[in-house]
């Protein structure tokens, strides 16, 4: 009896020490080492929102619009001459340079565990990617063609003037009369003279056929659709 008892609790007590086994094991187990997450290289270039100069001169005919002096004003072919000032980024060579020593500082710092020298590092590090690009302005001329169909509107109302030859001053109400829908005031081509500060809106009239065969390409500039006169040349 005692036999038959044994031979029945040996393959239970198997089963019992085998899930304690596994369980070692598991605890065991070395862990998956956490990812470690990579830091940025913050010696990257990045170039600020404001375009390279090439690219800004490039974008002031895509934009569709564009704003400036006008410098001179030809009636008889419909055209106009704007001085267009443009924004664009231009890499600091001294700040590159800056740069570069101060990440060569950085890691003399570290081998030399030396702590003030790597927060100086780094802070310059910081000072030269700041520095990196300057914003410069310069100007472009454009000439432009009005459309036949072009359209000149003003920010201010033309001058109007009293029996005196004063002019006259207009009320708020005047002023509400002589608006458009779009706020502006009538104007015309002849109104437009050199010094104002005007904005343009440039349209494509065609489309360049693929073949170019007996095509004046003239024919597909872009033109000036609306001008806007938004102020007058300031009194001399």
């Amino acid at each position: 009896m005692n036999r038959l008892l044994r031979w029945t609790l040996l393959p239970l007590s198997g089963l019992l020490i085998a899930p304690g086994f596994a369980a070692e094991d598991k605890k065991n187990d070395p862990k998956t080492p956490p990812k470690v997450s990579e830091k940025k290289d913050t010696s990257k270039l990045t170039p600020p929102k404001v375009p390279v100069k090439k690219d800004a001169e490039n974008k002031l005919i895509k934009a569709g619009e564009i704003a400036g002096e006008l410098l001179s004003v030809e009636p008889s072919k419909n055209s106009l001459k704007v001085k267009v000032p443009i924004a664009y980024s231009e890499l600091n060579r001294g700040a590159v340079d800056g740069l570069r020593q101060a990440q060569i500082d950085l890691q003399k710092a570290i081998v030399n565990r030396d702590l003030n020298a790597r927060n100086s590092a780094l802070s310059a590090m910081v000072q030269h990617q700041r520095n990196l690009y300057t914003v410069k302005t310069d100007s472009k001329e454009l000439t432009v063609d009005a459309a036949d169909d072009c359209k000149v509107r003003m920010a201010q109302p033309k001058a109007a003037f009293d029996d005196m030859g004063n002019v006259k001053k207009l009320s708020a109400k005047d002023l509400a009369a002589l608006r458009g829908k779009d706020r502006l005031f009538d104007a015309e081509f002849s109104d437009l003279s050199p010094g104002q500060l005007i904005r343009v809106t440039l349209v494509k009239p065609k489309t360049v056929p693929k073949t170019k065969d007996d095509v004046k390409l003239d024919d597909y500039k872009l033109q000036a659709s609306r001008i806007v006169i938004l102020r007058q040349p300031a009194p001399k």
